[in-house]
């Protein structure tokens, strides 16, 4: 029975125009993969850019479900649809053990989206969620990218200091990065969440604002 819902749903959202309402069909569809619907019809989905955003959605609710399809979902980071892009960044996180260090750059590099939510997800849930052996993976495949010494912040434990210099960075991908070590440290760093919460630099205010919402809860 899963098998027959999840192929009448599936070419249900194929058929649908963009802006339609996909909420049921999508909720149905995302409960026919969970309950045994081949993930690999997911593929029609992801390689379907008038669908980009549903797929990217359906991708990552599924968590680590999406693995045997993962590589097909790291096109949507690049996908026009700030959805798709913000979407397709669970699929890399839950699934990082199975990237190389090149695809994971792929989603590093979105710390300077246009938008504003990817450059939040990067920071505030990407980095802060990369094992150091992944961020090393991303740091050797790109050592002349513009992003490395990000990572290498990243990767080794960083004094106080630096991380409070990069803070207050004229680069605004150096304030990000240097958010996201605080956020991936706050046993050490977490006295910086004041400094932060002052920054000069809305995002940066409100990221840090949002950690301490939630350490208080």
């Amino acid at each position: 029975m899963a098998q027959y819902d999840g192929d009448l749903l599936l070419r249900r959202v194929m058929s649908s125009i963009r802006t339609e309402d996909q909420s049921s069909n999508l909720q149905g569809l995302l409960e026919a993969f969970f309950t045994g619907y081949n993930i690999e019809h997911l593929k029609l989905l992801l390689r379907n850019p008038v669908v980009a955003r549903h797929a990217a959605w359906l991708a990552s609710e599924l968590g680590t479900l999406v693995a045997p399809v993962v590589r097909d979902v790291l096109p949507l980071l690049h996908d026009p649809d700030k959805n798709a892009r913000f979407f397709a960044l669970d699929s890399v996180l839950v699934c990082q053990e199975m990237l190389n260090g090149e695809e994971l750059l792929l989603a590093v590099r979105l710390i300077d989206d246009a938008e504003s939510a990817v450059r939040w997800k990067v920071t505030t849930r990407l980095l802060p969620g990369l094992s150091r052996a992944m961020l090393e993976l991303a740091s050797k495949s790109g050592t002349i990218d513009p992003y490395y010494r990000g990572l290498s912040l990243l990767i080794r434990e960083p004094i106080r200091e630096e991380v409070e210099r990069d803070l207050e960075s004229t680069v605004p991908s150096s304030r990000r990065f240097a958010m996201a070590a605080l956020l991936r440290d706050r046993n050490r760093l977490g006295g910086l969440l004041e400094k932060a919460a002052a920054s000069d630099d809305p995002e940066i205010a409100e990221y840090a604002n949002e950690a301490k919402t939630a350490a208080a809860d």
